[in-house]
């Protein structure tokens, strides 16, 4: 089921999870657990939303695990008052009135071709029809698209990217103005990571800071020589740096130093500097143009 919001929308996908929400909810918190995990949102006051993810061997009895969640609250809580919803396929929840108007929707289903059991807690303003309205629409547009292993796309904090397959994310470092997201090779056959590397960065206010791609990639690594060389990037003017790592002359001569490019242009659009470096080890060359980065986005105040 696929509904519209009434506002500005966004889409905000993450460990192969893809929602669709108003515009000014943001990311707060995140994790990258493969076999359980987590995704908080809030808009401008509040918590809004929370996603969660965990693996199931076997499909769960949902109308169970609701069952007993309204059981353990009613424990805590006697005088807690329950609302009966007609949520979405195959959505099954139950609302729980809360303080100042408010009703928190506890939310769940099973996928059966991920074997994920996803869980929301939603909180909306139960006396407004529209902010009711959002519940369904919410989890309406609230599609499993893979396992998290087998993720490639990922939007979120002003990034928008898709990776190659092969890759895993490792690590999120979400600052303001500044993100990196580090994705790192797996090897399925052995179960492993390699040595493949790429991390993407977002740096905003640009303007305020940035001079070139040749002085912020010197300034940040005196010790590596760069070979620098413009390219032309959709409509970006960018440049294309490559180096070595710094080691030892036996990890030069043994091959373990591993050959690193820069791609980094400026979007004048967003008034930010992307940056996506690749490490690639000997005979497993990786390209930083096969890591998509979509930029230029509207700017929505």
């Amino acid at each position: 089921m696929n509904v519209k919001l009434a506002e500005k929308q966004q889409i905000v996908e993450w460990m192969g999870v893809r929602l669709l929400l108003p515009a000014s909810w943001q990311v707060v918190r995140h994790s990258l657990g493969l076999a359980k995990g987590s995704l908080a949102l809030v808009d401008r006051r509040r918590q809004r939303l929370q996603v969660i993810w965990s693996d199931w061997p076997t499909k769960p009895d949902v109308n169970h695990l609701i069952a007993d969640y309204r059981s353990q609250q009613t424990d805590r809580d006697s005088n807690a008052v329950f609302e009966s919803l007609d949520l979405p396929e195959p959505w099954q929840g139950v609302g729980r009135h809360v303080d100042k108007g408010g009703m928190l929707v506890r939310a769940a289903r099973f996928d059966p071709l991920t074997y994920r059991l996803i869980e929301t807690a939603m909180l909306v303003d139960r006396e407004d029809p529209a902010e009711r309205l959002l519940v369904s629409e919410v989890l309406g547009n609230l599609e499993v698209v893979c396992r998290p292993e087998d993720a490639q796309q990922w939007q979120a904090f002003d990034v928008n990217l898709t990776t190659p397959s092969g890759y895993r994310l490792r690590q999120a470092t979400v600052k303001p103005m500044n993100v990196s997201l580090r994705f790192m090779g797996y090897d399925v056959e052995r179960d492993r990571y390699d040595r493949r590397e790429s991390r993407v960065r977002r740096m905003a206010m640009a303007q305020a800071w940035y001079k070139g791609a040749e002085r912020m990639l010197q300034t940040a690594d005196l010790n590596l020589v760069f070979d620098h060389r413009p390219m032309q990037l959709g409509r970006h003017a960018a440049t294309l740096s490559t180096s070595d790592e710094v080691g030892t002359r036996w990890e030069r001569l043994t091959g373990k130093l591993r050959r690193r490019r820069d791609l980094v242009w400026h979007c004048d659009r967003e008034d930010a500097v992307y940056q996506v470096t690749t490490f690639s080890p000997q005979r497993a060359d990786v390209d930083p143009e096969d890591f998509t980065v979509s930029c230029c986005r509207e700017i929505t105040p």
